[in-house]
Order: C-alpha cells, then structure tokens, then sequence
C-alpha cells in the first residue's frame, strides 16, 4: 500500500470521528433539554368521537382541584347580577323563588374560586337537594322550614347569619343584602373547623348519544310579570349554551358570559301561594318525575329520580338507558311544567 493510500484512509477516519462527535453534541439527550414543555389546554371532545367514560366535572386544570365539593346558594335577583365563580361551578342549580325571580346554588368540584356570591339564603327544596350531595353548604339564612330541616338532618351547614360568619365579607360596591361574599379557601377552613368529611362529587355519565331533535334555541319564562320579567333563554354556539336573561348575556363579575354545556330541566310539583301576606313558593324534589336534556345542539326526553332526602338525583333516558352528559359545566332548572319550556322559538 503507498503511502498516499494510507493517508487517504487516515484523513477519513479522522472525519468520520469528527462528524459523529459534532453529530452527538448539536441533539442534546432529554436530561440535558432544559426547553419548558408546551402547555397543553384541555379541550372538549367531539361528540361523534366520544367513548362512554364517567368524568367528575368540566376540564379545568387539575392542579387546581379541590377534594371536596362545596355548595353555594346564590342571588339570582336583577341587583345580585353579575354574580361571581358561577362560570366555574361544576353544577348550577336554578329553582323558582317568590315573586318569579329565582335562586341558584353552585356546586364547586374541580376549581376553586377566589371569590364566590353574593350568597344569600337556602329553600327547602335547596337544602334537600344538597343533602344528595353530603357537602358542606353555604347560604345566609333561610326559610323557617329549611332551618328546621338543617337542624333535624344535621347537615353540613356554613351560615354566615348563624354560627360561620367569620368565613364571609361584605364587599362594598353594593347594598344588603346583595353583598355577602366568600371564597372556596374560606369555606375549606370553616369546613375543617366543624370537622364536616370530605365527599368527591358524584361522577356524571358522559359520552355519545344517538341523533335526535335540533334544539339550538331554549327559552323559560320563569315570570312573564311586564314590571319584573324573568326569562330565560340560551343559544347554542359552539359547544356551548349562551345563556341571556330578559334579552340581555347573563355575564359573570369578569364579564364572560355564562355558557353551559349541558342545559337539563326538571318537571317537579311546585305549589305558590301567599303565607301571613308574603308569597311562598314550595318545590317537591324527592320523588321522580320527567325531564328534558339539551346537548350539542340536540334535546333528548328523559326521567330524573331522587328517592330520599338522603339520595342524589339519577337520570335516565326515557328507554331506561343512563342520560349520558357532554364535558363541561351542568345547569340544572327546576321548573312547574316542562310546558314552560320553548325550543327553536315555537
């Protein structure tokens, strides 16, 4: 071999190491990668797509999650709007009150809300619909009968009125009683304090469910008083249920309107009537009775059951299969008649 020849072999080998060694520097190992991952935002699900799972509320950071549910009883009244959390609620709950304004309560499962209100005072109805849920509830007061009924249930009560006012404020852009305030921290130490357990919230079944009627328009008149109207209506866009109340986007303190993803109504025997001058409403929740679901756009006939005060609701298809939800939030409304309800402007 000549010498030429072999320094020919040399030179190749000498480039060959170089090459592989600038290869091996320039694609650092993952223990040297010090680049941040990419966040990654939760999104819902298509419905087409979706395989029957069972899931605990909406797709919020789990680094914010709480280990308890906490019950809220909201004002729902024009001077109580907007209110605060509510777009972060799990479950909301919307039930008649005196005169055809309503009352919500809030159930808080996966976030937790810095502030929460204005809080105002529990019904009967409300406070039976809360045992189901075995949580610490918190509320303002209430009827006599839904006093009476905390007392003899021993329930998991957080009044500010009545023993837990140190877990609430009063802000100061509005009057009483619109202006009770407080936040899921505070209600996790009042909780604590009492030595109430802790209780997940009770997982909803989610997934696909076969085409029926389009719904993308829902209206409740709640009162159809000219001088206090309440009517409630939703436009389905994108996923979601925007929700206005007398024309106008029901918004939150952060101004982002209220959109649900699930819309389900609740036929119950509702009586009102007046009591010493003053009007009453009471509203029969243990039992079983019809409902309507409203979902991608679609409705869907079905049945709710609570068989005791102690019991949380179940739903059903009107063939007996499970009443299965998409991701996200739950707005529940209990109404007289599922006559009040209107879809596609009928």
């Amino acid at each position: 071999m000549s010498r030429f020849t072999v320094m020919v072999l040399l030179l190749a080998v000498f480039v060959g190491i170089g090459y592989g060694a600038c290869s091996w520097e320039a694609t650092p190992t993952p223990a040297d990668d010090k680049t941040p991952p990419t966040p990654v935002t939760p999104s819902l699900p298509e419905d087409e797509d979706e395989e029957e799972e069972v899931i605990a509320g909406p797709p919020w950071p789990t680094d914010r999650a709480l280990d308890t549910m906490l019950l809220v009883s909201y004002g729902n009244n024009p001077r109580a709007r907007p209110q605060t959390g509510l777009e972060q609620a799990d479950v909301v709950y919307e039930v008649l009150a005196e005169g055809g304004i309503t009352r919500l309560m809030a159930v808080f499962a996966t976030y937790a809300p810095e502030t929460i209100g204005p809080v105002r005072s529990m019904r009967q109805c409300l406070i039976e619909i809360a045992m189901g849920y075995d949580s610490p509830f918190a509320h303002a007061g209430g009827s006599m009968e839904a006093l009476a009924s905390i007392r003899s249930l021993q329930a998991k009560s957080l009044d500010e009125i009545y023993g837990a006012g140190s877990y609430f404020w009063r802000g100061d852009q509005r009057r009483p009683p619109d202006n009770l305030y407080t936040s899921a921290k505070e209600l996790l130490r009042g909780a604590k304090a009492r030595g109430f357990s802790e209780t997940p919230l009770p997982p909803l079944s989610t997934g696909a469910l076969d085409p029926a009627e389009a719904a993308t328009h829902i209206v409740v008149d709640y009162s159809r008083s000219t001088t206090i109207p309440n009517r409630i209506s939703y436009t389905y866009e994108e996923g979601r249920y925007h929700r206005e109340v007398n024309g106008s986007p029901h918004v939150s303190t952060s101004s982002d309107q209220l959109r649900p993803h699930n819309v389900l109504f609740l036929e119950t025997t509702t009586r009102e009537f007046a009591r010493g001058g003053d009007p009453f409403v009471e509203i029969d929740v243990i039992g079983q009775g019809e409902a309507l679901l409203f979902r991608s756009g679609q409705r869907y006939e079905a049945r709710w059951a609570k068989p005791d005060v102690h019991s949380p609701f179940t739903f059903q298809l009107i063939d007996g299969e499970p009443l299965r939800f998409t991701h996200g939030q739950v707005w529940i409304h209990l109404v007289p008649s599922l006559d009040y309800v209107r879809i596609n402007d009928e």
